[in-house]
């Protein structure tokens, strides 16, 4: 178990790392947004997700905010990250401004990743 575990975390960082480096246009330090908000089931693991993404992070000198809050979900605030991570998130979490938002960090080349029930979220995009 704990080969798998390493495993998965050492993908995991490559991905982040990857993710950031790839798509980042900003100068200085790369900094992630990690968005874990619930409207669904809410996993008990996004705390220990979120220490672990932070830890990755100072690992590996990014910086990481995260957040439960869509109110970040603006141009102005999304244009400060090199990506956002949807960590669990389910449900509706995002209204149709904030969706459009990030559709549009999206298109100016922001970096997205989604882990685990990200998937399980904003059905009714758009």
């Amino acid at each position: 178990m704990n080969d798998s575990l390493a495993i998965v975390k050492n993908l995991l960082l490559l991905t982040i790392v990857l993710l950031i480096f790839s798509c980042s246009k900003h100068e200085g330090k790369a900094k992630i947004l990690v968005f874990s908000k619930t409207a669904g089931y809410h996993h008990e693991s996004i705390a220990d997700g979120n220490l672990a993404i932070q830890k990755l992070g100072s690992q590996n000198n990014f910086d990481v905010d995260t957040t439960t809050d869509a109110a970040m979900f603006t141009e102005d605030t999304l244009k400060k990250y090199a990506a956002v991570v949807f960590l669990s998130t389910t449900g509706d979490v995002l209204n149709y401004l904030q969706e459009a938002a990030f559709e549009r960090y999206i298109q100016g080349g922001g970096g997205y990743m989604g882990i685990h029930a990200a998937a399980d979220c904003e059905y009714d995009w758009g």
